[in-house]
């Protein structure tokens, strides 16, 4: 299994729809887990080895999938920046 983590806020506007997105992309892809982490829980020292600056932002296998300046609006966007090719067996 390889996970994407979520960073979110309780504020944030644009982590549901995120959620969603990643939740629908982890459905689509078995083989990917998804763990939420809201950023009022870890210290900000943790946050700043994961390289995010806001939220909502996804990390995947340690590196940044995407920041929340970027955020996907598709299953499309996610596997691109996952790296997995169309039509790519899971």
């Amino acid at each position: 299994m390889t996970e994407i983590v979520l960073y979110t806020a309780k504020n944030c506007p644009h982590c549901p729809s995120a959620k969603k997105t990643l939740e629908a992309f982890c459905e689509k892809h078995p083989r990917f887990t998804l763990r939420l982490v809201d950023v009022g829980s870890v210290s900000s020292t943790e946050l700043l080895m994961t390289g995010i600056s806001g939220t909502p932002s996804a990390t995947l296998d340690g590196r940044v999938l995407f920041l929340s300046s970027m955020i996907p609006v598709s299953i499309e966007e996610v596997e691109r920046e996952a790296g997995l090719m169309k039509g790519e067996a899971v």
